[in-house]
């Protein structure tokens, strides 16, 4: 073997490459600008990837076929099996997309011709709106310029015909006749309840025995408003604590006094129930928390304290057995329920030492019976007769108490705070309220004044005056209000009596006049503070007269129309007569016949712009009409075929629920 060291190798002509055509065998490496001819011999060539000509990996294949980085150009291609696109496929001219699973399109679909044919299924566009075979189910609000169609299953469209568009001045029903105020407003026509003088209810009296001489002297009566029964207690038979149980008919709306249930029923016949006949010897009242009447009296053998519980069932009052409160002789009792506490309250006057003095007591469901506090002392001061409770502020257990002070007869205080956890109470201290000979005091918080009303006789010139009475600052006890205010100036005595109406926001007091027949005299407190300022003097169309110089009773409240009820001893007759008076009017807001209007569209609060249906168009929110019958505005706002005055015609009836709306004077 020989070898050739050579520089270059030429042809023989010496211009380009010499042949090789039994081939070359070369032991080391070929080093050339290109190559060219087959490679099919050649080994350690990578064949599973492409580059471009700067070296970069464009086509890389892999177990599961190739990778290709950057843009693949071709004119055709052909897949079968999946495509998956992690960036934008963007291709125009496509004749179908056929997908077997869900199409998501992120910006939106455009559809520049054609249609989107829905074969099965719905399409929806959140929850809100569903198309499908029925139609276009929309829940919320559809807005267009304009629609086009039968609108006959649509609901709350506006009125048509004759409609007026005004503010409403106050709230504004349907169903409800409408007018039009002098201010450019329109208001719903109602009835409002006002404080009046004192009226008669129908009916407002019923006597209290089956017969005459029942000596009906210093009577209290309770009104019992769960029941919708005044019960009267008294001095009966056999000089016992007994009681007449008297209806309250048309409660809602009348409140007079109805027939008896019982009469003259004794509450207990043996000596523990027998009473003397004096002003102040027993009180009652209603807890309104547990159902309870409480009966207070002081027995003529021991002159203790002694009670008695009565359950209404139905229209039967029966009472348990008498207790004792305390072994402590007293006398003067007067008891009320405060429904903030749940407490009574019982004040008297000490018998050997004749101080006023309290006990509070609360109601045990396991004994069916009253728990009583022990006597407790106001003051250190002697009073005589008269001792007065009610109502002093809106703290809660908060009470003034009321006492004419035995060495001089002026009128003293106490103010007192119930507890609301056990039987017990705080006491301000003493204060002097009226420097006078007061007799016969009477007390009535005014919740709407926030003040107390204090009536008296003043012995000295044998007239009746009022004295306003406020708390002191930090509730530190209790003060007059302005100055004293003479009521009447006939010789009223001992028949004098004061109460505060929640319905008129008012306080009432009433007299026997001798110099009128010996017949009930009334006025009404006007103002709130200071001074008190008085209404004129009246009485109600049905007023009792010829009453006996003990006759006129305790009263009591019967709230839902504001009657006052209490119960007199006629003289004439020697009978006891219940009465009920109302302080309360009904007074409509309709004045001017020709101000109906019509009815409104829908309901309206105060300030809003309200749709009136007004003459020659319908109101179908009306039912119990006759068709063909004419209809007529009444002062509460409802139609009726009767005439109100003034007189307004509302219209005609077309249907059972329908009215045609008329003007006002259309049949005069």
């Amino acid at each position: 073997m020989s070898e050739l060291l050579v520089t270059s190798i030429y042809n023989q002509e010496g211009e380009g490459a010499p042949n090789f055509p039994k081939g070359a065998t070369v032991t080391g490496v070929i080093t050339a600008t290109s190559f060219s001819g087959s490679g099919a011999n050649l080994t350690g060539i990578d064949a599973t990837a492409l580059k471009d000509g700067g070296g970069s990996v464009k086509i890389q294949a892999n177990s599961d076929g190739a990778t290709v980085t950057g843009v693949l150009t071709a004119t055709t291609g052909s897949f079968t099996g999946n495509v998956s696109v992690g960036g934008t496929l963007t291709y125009e001219d496509v004749t179908n997309i056929d997908a077997v699973g869900l199409i998501t399109a992120r910006s939106g679909i455009n559809v520049t011709s054609g249609d989107i044919d829905i074969s099965s299924g719905n399409i929806k566009v959140g929850t809100a709106t569903t198309i499908d075979n029925s139609g276009v189910n929309v829940t919320g609000v559809i807005t267009a310029t304009s629609f086009d169609g039968n609108g006959a299953n649509l609901t709350n469209l506006p009125p048509g015909g004759n409609t007026v568009s005004l503010v409403a001045d106050g709230s504004i029903a349907v169903g409800k006749c409408i007018q039009l105020r002098t201010d450019g407003k329109v208001e719903q026509v109602v009835v409002a309840v006002q404080a009046s003088q004192p009226g008669s209810p129908t009916g407002p009296e019923n006597w209290v025995s089956s017969g005459n001489n029942d000596n009906l002297g210093w009577s209290v009566t309770v009104v019992d408003p769960d029941a919708d029964r005044a019960i009267v207690y008294f001095q009966g038979t056999s000089d016992k604590i007994s009681f007449t149980n008297m209806a309250i008919y048309e409660p809602a709306t009348d409140g007079g006094i109805g027939a008896q249930s019982q009469t003259f029923t004794q509450i207990g016949g043996n000596s523990e129930y027998t009473i003397d006949n004096n002003r102040n010897d027993w009180t009652a009242c209603y807890d309104t928390t547990n159902n309870k009447h409480i009966v207070v009296w002081s027995d003529t053998t021991t002159a203790y304290l002694r009670f008695s519980v009565g359950t209404m069932s139905g229209t039967t009052l029966s009472f348990s057995t008498q207790s004792l409160i305390q072994s402590t002789p007293a006398t003067k009792p007067q008891i009320v329920f405060d429904s903030a506490t749940g407490r009574v309250i019982l004040v008297c006057r000490r018998s050997d030492n004749w101080y006023p003095n309290c006990f509070i007591g609360s109601y045990n469901s396991g004994t069916s019976t009253y728990d009583w506090s022990s006597m407790t002392q106001l003051s250190a001061n002697a009073m005589v007769d008269d001792i007065r409770i009610c109502q002093a502020g809106t703290t809660t257990g908060q009470y003034a108490v009321f006492w004419r002070q035995n060495s001089n007869n002026y009128t003293k205080s106490n103010l007192i705070t119930v507890s609301s956890s056990s039987n017990t109470f705080t006491n301000a201290g003493l204060d002097g309220i009226i420097d006078l000979h007061a007799y016969w005091i009477q007390a009535a918080y005014d919740a709407n004044a926030d003040r107390i009303n204090l009536i008296y006789f003043n012995n000295s010139d044998s007239q009746m005056y009022i004295q306003r009475v406020k708390r002191k600052s930090g509730d530190s006890g209790l003060e007059v209000d302005g100055s004293i205010v003479n009521v009447s100036t006939q010789d009223v005595g001992q028949n004098i009596q004061i109460i505060y109406s929640p319905s008129a926001l008012r306080c009432y007091t009433w007299w026997l006049a001798p110099n009128q027949s010996y017949s009930l005299r009334w006025k009404a407190i006007t103002n709130t503070t200071g001074t008190v300022t008085l209404g004129s003097e009246t009485a109600p169309p049905t007023n009792p007269t010829v009453i006996n110089s003990r006759g006129l009773g305790f009263p009591d409240m019967y709230n839902p129309r504001g009657n006052i009820i209490y119960t007199v001893d006629r003289s004439s007759v020697n009978r006891g007569q219940m009465f009920s008076v109302k302080t309360t009017a009904e007074v409509s807001n309709r004045t001017v016949a020709n101000h109906y209007l019509g009815f409104a569209d829908q309901a309206y609060t105060d300030g809003q712009t309200a749709t009136i249906k007004t003459y020659g168009n319908n109101s179908s929110d009306l039912s119990g009409l006759t068709i063909g019958s004419k209809y007529y505005v009444q002062n509460d706002g409802t139609v009726a075929t009767s005439t109100a005055s003034p007189s307004a015609l509302a219209g005609l009836a077309i249907s059972a629920t329908k009215l045609l709306i008329m003007e006002p004077k259309a049949d005069v």
